[in-house]
């Protein structure tokens, strides 16, 4: 997805399937997939929800009803429903289509309510408000629990993959804690104090036994069992850092290993791939001349993607987006995919949404300017065909 309004999808052989130059009026911010592959949600800043059919992203469906930006959505796990939120300051809402009827059969307006979050089965919803975390059922949009989670609103909440508990981040006197509930009693089950401030990220990891937290260029790995906390970067790489650039991560799909994208002051960007287990660093890559880098897993355990703000000929702006194939085990990276098969540019600015189809074969992508494109892809290249027409701003997430 773009933050012009563009989405691009792409087959497993890294070919480009269709592209739409404005599918959004405005900046794209979250794209995903349904289960069933045969079709693709966006959201942005236009305040719609638009459903498109893939490969082909002719328009099927377009939902109005959000008074503000849009940052999320996700379908059920049988496709039959959608799930979205917005920012509306003091009055942010959360949504659940009916994808048969065509209805919002259930808008849940809380106040100052934030960025929600889905279980990985779509079973169960979760988002940081004024009144606490609340929880939500992701197919019927029934509200489970409102919980008082800290003394201010959680900055960070996530789920496990089963949507049976729930992590959240929030000030807790004069510092943080990390509280651990459980979804269907509501009960809190855990919590500590991480001796962390500005936390913004947390995730399940390792089968739920461990944790990971990102505050602000940190990166804390927290035991749950030995509740100790393991910085994953050490003070001596911290003090290295670009101070204009904070490392972007992203958990595997087993949540296992981390790709940590980082960059230390005067040097190019780094793609880091790191073992949660033991914290070991299975692989690194340096690009140069880019401005921006992100890891995304694929379904092949040794293969990453890296999307890359690729830096003009006189390194002062953006030139285009592109996309690598990262080999972590014959430590090898592709050459940037950024054209059209008429040679035309596909992202005219940074890629900042990806995301794989369930059986892996088309990826899509999102840039700032809301250009969004579908591609082939095999582990082995990325091309791309003629464009079509769609959003208009910026797409900042997919999956």
């Amino acid at each position: 997805g773009e933050k012009e309004g563009g989405l691009l999808v792409c087959t497993s052989e890294g070919k480009l399937v269709s592209a739409l130059a404005k599918a959004h009026e405005d900046e794209i911010r979250s794209v995903r997939f349904s289960n069933d592959g045969s079709r693709l949600a966006t959201v942005g800043d236009d305040r719609t929800v638009r459903l498109w059919s893939v490969p082909d992203l002719l328009p099927l469906k377009t939902y109005r009803g959000h008074g503000a930006n849009i940052f999320t959505v996700a379908f059920s796990p049988d496709d039959q429903y959608l799930a979205s939120s917005d920012d509306d300051i003091g009055k942010s809402a959360a949504k659940v289509w009916d994808l048969r009827s065509d209805l919002d059969f259930a808008p849940l307006e809380v106040p100052g309510f934030r960025k929600a979050t889905y279980s990985a089965e779509g079973d169960v919803i979760a988002g940081t408000s004024d009144a606490g975390l609340v929880l939500w059922q992701g197919r019927t949009g029934r509200r489970l629990h409102v919980l008082e989670a800290h003394d201010q609103a959680a900055k960070a909440v996530a789920l496990n993959a089963s949507g049976s508990l729930v992590a959240s981040i929030g000030a807790e006197g004069d510092g943080e804690s990390l509280r651990i509930w459980d979804v269907s009693t509501g009960e809190l089950i855990q919590q500590v104090v991480t001796g962390l401030k500005g936390s913004d990220a947390v995730d399940f990891v390792l089968g739920d036994t461990q944790l990971l937290i990102g505050s602000g260029k940190e990166l804390v790995q927290f035991n749950r069992e030995a509740e100790s906390f393991t910085p994953l970067l050490g003070e001596a790489l911290l003090a290295e850092l670009n101070p204009r650039n904070t490392p972007s991560y992203r958990v595997s799909p087993e949540g296992d290993r981390v790709v940590i994208c980082l960059q230390k002051a005067d040097s190019p960007f780094q793609a880091v791939l790191r073992n949660l287990t033991d914290g070991s660093e299975l692989a690194t890559v340096s690009i140069e001349s880019v401005a921006g880098l992100q890891g995304f897993f694929t379904g092949a355990p040794s293969t990453l993607l890296l999307t890359r703000e690729d830096l003009n000929a006189d390194g002062r702006g953006i030139d285009h987006g592109s996309i690598s194939i990262w080999d972590t085990a014959a430590g090898t990276l592709s050459e940037p995919a950024f054209t059209y098969e008429d040679g035309s540019e596909v992202h005219q600015a940074g890629i900042v949404s990806v995301t794989l189809s369930p059986d892996g074969t088309q990826l899509a992508t999102g840039d700032k300017q809301g250009r969004t494109a579908l591609w082939h892809y095999d582990g082995q290249a990325v091309t791309a065909p003629l464009a079509l027409r769609g959003h208009t701003g910026s797409i900042d997430d997919m999956a």
